[in-house]
């Protein structure tokens, strides 16, 4: 048996919501302006933190981009481009509006420039050029009305794309490891015997060598074989006497 879908006037209309309008921060007073905007720093930087959208420059991180979309994001906030105008030397001008998504109102904007007089953007392709203009005119929009919460979250309130390309770029610091402490296991007194025969200190003197190394870190091998070759020469010299 065919089943029979409804047709449009049998489905019932959607009933609009008797929630209340979500309150802008710009409505808000000044006291629950930063409760709220704290709130969201803190949401924030663990986003931005767990997905890797600041870069660190010289001693100071920068959100990118993308951080400063999700802080819009969390304001009820969203990009528009205005417009962006293309000079004769193929740099762009962008120009970029920020609009309350509850009420399609601008709350704020900002322009940003994409020039080929820039090392980097010399020789790029004329659409890369186009869209960095966008972008840093998107970063700049929200800089100007969030950067008091980028602050907060404890980053540098300058976008990551608005940074010189020249700006040291500082890679984090990779764990150094522990150095094993010789205690004279069986793999460690193969690997001492080995250095000490490539070294040819006297197989009678490879205890002196794991001796004097017992307990110390492992990286002192090689300043404790060259303890022991310095002293073998002497003791030679003098029971020659």
């Amino acid at each position: 048996m065919e089943t029979q879908l409804p047709t449009t006037s049998q489905i019932a209309p959607v009933q609009p919501s008797n929630l209340p309008a979500k309150v802008q921060i710009y409505e808000m007073n000044p006291a629950q302006q930063i409760n709220h905007a704290t709130e969201i720093a803190t949401h924030l930087k663990d986003v931005i933190v767990k997905q890797g959208l600041a870069i660190k420059m010289g001693k100071s991180e920068h959100v990118t981009i993308e951080g400063w979309e999700i802080c819009g994001m969390f304001f009820g906030v969203m990009p528009r481009e205005r417009h962006v105008k293309r000079f004769e030397d193929g740099s762009y001008e962008a120009a970029v509006d920020l609009i309350a998504t509850g009420t399609g109102k601008i709350v704020g904007g900002g322009s940003a420039l994409c020039s080929r007089r820039e090392s980097r953007w010399r020789n790029a392709d004329e659409y890369a050029v186009r869209s960095m203009a966008i972008t840093r005119a998107t970063g700049k929009a929200y800089r100007i009305a969030f950067s008091w919460v980028i602050k907060l979250a404890g980053y540098n309130p300058t976008p990551a794309e608005e940074m010189p390309v020249e700006a040291e770029v500082v890679e984090p610091r990779k764990a150094q490891p522990t150095p094993t402490i010789y205690t004279g296991t069986t793999e460690q007194q193969q690997v001492v015997q080995t250095r000490c025969q490539a070294a040819k200190i006297p197989e009678d003197r490879w205890e002196d060598v794991h001796n004097k190394l017992m307990n110390k870190p492992s990286t002192e091998l090689k300043a404790v074989i060259k303890e022991v070759l310095d002293a073998i020469p002497e003791e030679q010299s003098a029971s020659a006497e």
